[in-house]
């Protein structure tokens, strides 16, 4: 799955997209221009410190045209726009406090129908909520000058249902009919390994590739005790050759055995979880 950031001149919080990494089946890089811009499954418009100054450098650098042309002809790539990537989506960013331009207003690339409001206080949240095509559980943080409403009817992305604590109730971003194009102010959603590989399966699904088993407990577990027996094999053969007490045979039993009790109880913890 070929993942593809837009590398904006004021991107911030470049590293929501991290964890994507720990998908077996992805490649994710960062895109500064048309010509490194490939074929994506999936294209991100992450947050920026200027969001007017970056929707600008993506029409002046043909960034812009490259998305629309992929989105508009290929159906089976998606966009995801975050805090300020989701406000570039919309139709339009209005800036009449001048915090981030000149211009009072300017047309955003229009695939969502949302727009954008400036203002000058900050938003900054923590939240915690549901994917609602999904149920998926999710959490993650807001900061942001903007204040984004939708025009006519719409599928919300999240409901949020505590916020700094508190519980709360209210929709936060936006999926396209087709869902192939979202939007969300959250940040740090893709932590949470079950909402990433639920929503990576749902694209992987709907361009008919395997869907990859969902991250549990026990995958973890299964990690730890490969590394405790990693350290466990070497800690026997520092003591035998620091002792050279035990020979070559006894050794190599003493971790056979150990190995087979720490498979026997993973197994045993497999058929509990299933």
């Amino acid at each position: 799955m070929d993942i593809a950031v837009i590398y904006l001149p004021h991107i911030s919080n470049f590293t929501d997209f991290d964890p994507l990494e720990k998908e077996p089946d992805v490649l994710l890089r960062y895109v500064r221009s048309p010509e490194e811009f490939g074929n994506p499954d999936i294209i991100i418009l992450p947050g920026t410190k200027n969001t007017i100054g970056d929707l600008q450098y993506l029409k002046d650098s043909g960034l812009a045209k490259k998305i629309l042309f992929t989105i508009h002809d290929l159906r089976f790539t998606f966009l995801i726009g975050v805090c300020g990537g989701y406000q570039m989506l919309g139709r339009k960013i209005f800036d009449s406090h001048f915090l981030e331009s000149n211009c009072k207003e300017i047309e955003g690339l229009g695939v969502l129908p949302v727009e954008t409001s400036l203002e000058k206080e900050k938003i900054l949240r923590q939240v915690k909520g549901k994917e609602l095509i999904s149920n998926c559980k999710i959490y993650g943080y807001e900061i942001h000058h903007g204040c984004t409403k939708v025009i006519g009817k719409y599928s919300p992305f999240f409901e949020i249902s505590e916020r700094d604590g508190k519980k709360v109730r209210y929709s936060d971003g936006i999926v396209s009919k087709n869902k192939q194009i979202y939007g969300t102010y959250l940040h740090g959603i893709f932590d949470d390994d079950s909402f990433r590989r639920n929503f990576l399966n749902s694209i992987r699904a709907k361009k008919e590739w395997p869907v990859l088993s969902q991250i549990t407990d026990l995958m973890l577990i299964k990690n730890t005790i490969n590394w405790r027996m990693l350290s466990g094999k070497i800690l026997i053969w520092i003591l035998y050759i620091n002792s050279c007490r035990v020979n070559f045979r006894t050794s190599k039993f003493i971790f056979a055995s150990i190995e087979t009790f720490l498979l026997i109880n993973l197994g045993e913890a497999e058929d509990k979880q299933f």
